[in-house]
C-alpha cells in the first residue's frame, strides 16, 4: 500500500513536469523531441593570421638568402670601411658567411635537399635587400656609420628569422646543426660557445657574435656593449 502511494506521487510529479498545452494543462504527448546533441568545436578567430610551418626546403632557401645577401654586405664593408676595427669586423663577417655557404652546400648535397622559397624567405629577402641597397649607395666619410647602423639592423633580422621562423621547425638533425652553425659557433679546437663566452670576449663565430661586435662599435667608446640594441642572443 505504501509502495503504491509512492509510485502515485512520483507519477504525479512527472506529469506536472510535462509540457504545457494551449489550455495551460499538462499534455505530455505534445512535447517535441529534444534537439540532437552536436559536438562543439573551439571558436576560431577569423581575423587571426594562419600559422604556416616552414618546410625543410623553405628553411634551406631562407638560410641561403641570408648567407648570399650578407656575403655581399660584408664584402662592401671590407672594401669601404675606413676604421680599421670596422674593417676587421667586416672581414670576420666575410669569413663567417663563406663558411656558412660551404656548410649549407654540404647539408643540401648530403640530403638531396632542394630550396623552395616561402613566406619566411620573402620576409628576410625584403628586409636584407633593402639594407644592402642602402649600403651600396653609401660612400665617403659617412660609409662607416651607414654600415654599422645598416648591418646591426640586417643581422638582427637574420637572427630573428633563425630564432623564430627556422630552428624550431626543422625536423632534420643535419639541417638543424647547420642552422646553429650559422647562428653561432666556436672556432675549431675551442670549447663550445655559451652566453658566458660573449661576456668574456672569447672567440666566437656566426651571426650572434658578428652582431655583438657591430653593436659594440656602434655604441662607441664608453657606450653600452650592445649599443642599446638589446640582448644579441
Amino acid at each position: 500500500m505504501i509502495r503504491q502511494k509512492y509510485l502515485f506521487a512520483v507519477g504525479g510529479l512527472l506529469m506536472a513536469a510535462g509540457c504545457k498545452g494551449k489550455d495551460s494543462g499538462t499534455n505530455p504527448t505534445s512535447c517535441a523531441n529534444p534537439a540532437p546533441l552536436t559536438c562543439q568545436t573551439g571558436s576560431v578567430d577569423a581575423a587571426a593570421p594562419a600559422v604556416v610551418i616552414p618546410t625543410t626546403e623553405c628553411i634551406a632557401a631562407t638560410l641561403r638568402k641570408i648567407v648570399d645577401l650578407e656575403t655581399q654586405a660584408a664584402a662592401l664593408g671590407v672594401s669601404g670601411a675606413v676604421d680599421p676595427k670596422l674593417q676587421a669586423a667586416a672581414m670576420q663577417m666575410a669569413t663567417n658567411f663563406a663558411a656558412d655557404k660551404t656548410n649549407l652546400d654540404g647539408v643540401e648535397s648530403r640530403n638531396s635537399l632542394k630550396e623552395v622559397a616561402c613566406g619566411a624567405t620573402d620576409t628576410v629577402n625584403a628586409a636584407l635587400s633593402m639594407k644592402l641597397a642602402a649600403l651600396q649607395a653609401a660612400a665617403g666619410p659617412g660609409f662607416d656609420q651607414t654600415f654599422l647602423t645598416n648591418q646591426v639592423a640586417a643581422l638582427t633580422e637574420a637572427k630573428r628569422s633563425i630564432n623564430e621562423d627556422l630552428i624550431g621547425w626543422s625536423n632534420s638533425g643535419d639541417l638543424k646543426t647547420t642552422i646553429r652553425f650559422i647562428r653561432q659557433r666556436a672556432p675549431e679546437g675551442t670549447p663550445a660557445v655559451t652566453a658566458a663566452d660573449f661576456m668574456s670576449s672569447a672567440p666566437a663565430l656566426g651571426i650572434v657574435p658578428d652582431l655583438k661586435a657591430l653593436t659594440a662599435l656602434l655604441a662607441g667608446p664608453g657606450g653600452t656593449p650592445d649599443g642599446g640594441a638589446g640582448d644579441t642572443q
